[in-house]
């Protein structure tokens, strides 16, 4: 199981409120595979005991009407001190903003929603390749993250 939270604790409450302010008016319209690439180093040998290891790495770019992440994975397999396969792949996210997204803003968004949105597709190509690999289907584990809860102003329901 894995945690994590990377929100703006030590920035303040103004830094807080811009990202969420941010995070509510983005939408995502589409997830896609840009890139991907397996390496098999053991046949078809199931292993019961495999080791995975995930490494990720996230970029962006504005496009018109939003931006566009470039989202990475690569889970390495192992049992012991042998390497027995690699899959790497590269989602892309479309989304639509009215506020531009910043690098500050990038770096909250990376760790805390984009996994939210790729995470999932990378579970399911894992699974899905490794049985096209004659393993059986490796499960990667969810991705659990924490956040500070926030709470409604209620002055400014009345309004």
């Amino acid at each position: 199981m894995e945690t994590e939270s990377n929100l703006p604790q030590e920035s303040g409450v103004g830094a807080f409120n811009k990202y969420v302010g941010f995070i509510q008016q983005i939408e995502l319209v589409g997830v896609w595979l840009r890139s991907a690439r397996v390496t098999n180093s053991t046949g078809g040998i199931t292993f019961y005991r495999a080791e995975v290891s995930i490494e990720d790495s996230a970029t962006w770019k504005d496009i018109e009407e939003g931006f566009q992440v470039f989202h990475k994975y690569t889970a390495v397999f192992t049992n012991g001190k042998k390497k027995l396969g690699r899959i790497e792949a590269e989602f892309v996210t479309d989304y639509m903003s009215d506020e531009p997204m910043d690098d500050e803003c990038f770096d909250i968004f990376k760790t805390n929603n984009l996994p939210l949105n790729t995470w999932p597709y990378f579970r399911e190509y894992v699974s899905n390749t490794t049985g096209r690999m004659q393993w059986l289907p490796f499960t990667l584990p969810t991705r659990k993250f924490l956040s500070t809860p926030t709470i409604a102003n209620p002055s400014s329901e009345e309004e």
